[in-house]
C-alpha cells in the first residue's frame, strides 16, 4: 500500500495518495514528493532460513501530554550534526545547494522529539518565562525589534494587520489604569477582526514588503507570518492580563492561532528560495559580477531573515500557548519544537556583508532547540546567541546556565 506523501506526513493531514501529486500539496502549493521505498534486507532466522523485513514503515509522531515540571525541558529532538557543520566545512555560505540554502532545509523544519530523560532535575518556573516574553514585547515597540521580530524584517513597512497590532500593544503597555479597559477592548475587537478576514484580503503591495516583494512565495510566507504574530500580540495581552472576560475570548481563538503557526511552518517548509536566488544568479544581463554577487549576497541575508524570524516566532508562540495551558490544566501536549540558529552575532548583523562573513568564519549552528546539552558541552556562552541562552534558560535551569557562563569566562582555550 502506498504511504502518504512527506508534506502529509510531517504535517499529519491525511493525503489521498495520488500517483503524481496529492489534492492538498496541489491546493496549497506545495511540492509534492513521496518517500522512496527501501529495498527490503535479508536477515537470517533462528533456523538458518533468509527472511526479508520491510524498511519502509512510517514514522509518526505522538503529541504527547507533559506534566507541569518538564513543559519545557529537553525532550525535543537532537542536534542535526549536518545542518551544524554546514557552513564550517562549505567554502562559501552564501553559495546554495542544487535544491536550497543550507538554512531552508525541509528537515530543518521537522518538530524534533527526543527520546532521552532530561539530565537537569532543575524544577522550572513558568512565569519567568512569560515575563521575559513580555519584555521582548515591550523592547519592539520601543526599539522597533526583539529576539523573535528581526530590525530589518518590517524595514520598509508593516502589512496592516501587524501594524495594527503593534499601535494596540504599545498602547496597552503606556496606557493608565483610567483607559485600560478601552485598550483591552480595542485588542479583542481587532482580534476577531483578524481571525474572520480572509487570508487572501491581508495581501499588501510589493513596495510594502520590500526585498519580499519581488518573490511570489517569499511574500506569501512574509504575510502569514504577520498575521501570526499579529493574532499573538492579541493573545498575549488578552491572556495574561487578568481580565477574566477578555481573557476567555482569547482561550477561544488560541486553537486558532495553533492552526496559523502550524500552516505557516508547512508553507516553509516547502519553501526553496528559488525565485530569489535564480534572480540574483541570473541577473538582467547588464550587471556587472559585483552587481550580481551583491544582490546573491543580499537576497541570501534577507531570506535567512525570513526563515529565522518565523523559527524564532515559532518557538515563543508555541511555549507561550504551552505554558498558558500548563498554569490553567496543569499539563500540555508537547508537539516538539523547530530548529533555530543559535550563533551569537548572526542575528544582530546590520548588513549582508557582516552576516555572511560570521556565517563563514564559524558554524552558524542551526540546531534543535530543545537540546541544549551538546552545545553548552562544546562551547562558550560567548558564542551563543542571546536568545538562545534565554530560551534554554527555561529548558535547562537558571542555575546551570549561569554556572555555563561563569565556566566560559574561567576556562581558558578554544571550545
Amino acid at each position: 500500500m502506498r504511504k502518504c506523501c512527506i508534506p502529509c506526513a510531517n504535517a499529519k493531514r491525511k493525503c489521498d495518495k495520488q500517483k503524481n501529486e496529492c489534492q492538498r500539496c496541489i491546493d496549497r502549493n506545495f511540492e509534492c514528493t513521496y518517500p522512496t521505498p527501501k529495498r527490503p534486507r535479508r536477515r537470517l532466522n533462528s533456523t538458518g532460513v533468509s527472511t526479508t523485513v520491510d524498511e519502509a514503515s512510517a514514522v509518526t509522531q505522538e503529541h504527547l501530554p507533559l506534566p507541569y515540571s518538564t513543559l519545557m525541558s529537553g525532550r525535543g529532538g537532537v542536534i542535526d550534526e549536518n545542518y551544524l557543520n554546514t557552513a564550517a566545512t562549505s567554502e562559501n555560505t552564501l553559495s546554495t545547494s542544487a535544491t536550497c540554502p543550507w538554512f531552508l532545509g525541509f528537515d530543518t523544519w521537522v518538530m524534533k522529539h527526543c527520546d532521552v530523560t532530561p539530565t537537569c532535575s532543575t524544577t522550572l518556573q513558568l512565569e519567568p518565562f512569560i515575563s521575559s516574553v513580555e519584555e521582548m514585547l515591550r523592547n519592539w515597540v520601543q526599539n522597533g525589534q526583539n529576539s523573535f521580530v528581526h530590525h530589518r524584517l518590517y524595514s520598509h513597512g508593516m502589512p496592516a494587520c501587524i501594524a495594527d497590532a503593534f499601535t494596540t500593544l504599545l498602547s496597552y503597555m503606556t496606557c493608565t489604569p483610567a483607559v485600560k479597559d478601552t485598550i483591552l477592548q480595542i485588542a479583542e475587537e481587532r482580534a476577531v477582526k483578524l481571525v474572520n478576514q480572509p487570508a487572501e484580503a491581508l495581501h499588501t503591495t510589493t513596495k510594502t514588503a520590500g526585498p519580499y516583494g519581488g518573490s511570489g512565495a517569499a511574500l506569501e510566507i512574509w504575510m502569514q507570518l504577520a498575521r501570526v504574530q499579529a493574532l499573538f500580540v492579541y493573545e498575549f495581552i488578552r491572556l495574561f492580563d487578568g481580565n477574566i472576560r477578555v481573557r476567555a475570548s482569547a482561550e477561544l481563538q488560541l486553537p486558532i492561532l495553533r492552526e496559523w503557526l502550524s500552516h505557516l511552518r508547512e508553507t516553509i517548509q516547502n519553501f526553496r528560495g528559488d525565485e530569489l536566488t535564480s534572480c540574483a544568479t541570473q541577473g538582467n544581463g547588464t550587471q556587472s559580477q559585483f552587481d550580481k554577487d551583491y544582490t546573491a549576497a543580499t537576497n541570501q541575508w534577507h531570506l535567512w531573515i525570513l526563515a529565522e524570524c518565523v523559527r524564532r516566532s515559532h518557538l515563543i508562540i508555541d511555549a507561550v500557548a504551552n505554558t498558558y495551558e500548563t498554569m490553567h490544566k496543569g499539563w500540555a501536549e508537547c508537539s516538539g519544537a523547530v530548529m533555530f540558529t543559535a550563533r551569537a552575532g548572526l542575528w544582530e548583523a546590520q548588513t549582508a556583508t557582516k552576516w555572511a562573513r560570521l556565517s563563514n568564519e564559524k558554524k552558524p549552528l542551526l540546531v534543535a532547540s530543545l537540546t541544549p546539552g551538546p552545545l553548552l558541552d562544546e562551547y562558550k556562552s560567548e558564542d551563543i546567541d542571546e536568545f538562545a541562552k534565554m530560551y534554554w534558560t527555561f529548558i535547562v535551569g537558571k542555575d546551570k546556565i549561569e554556572y555555563w557562563v561563569e565556566r566560559s569566562v574561567s576556562t581558558v582555550g578554544v571550545f
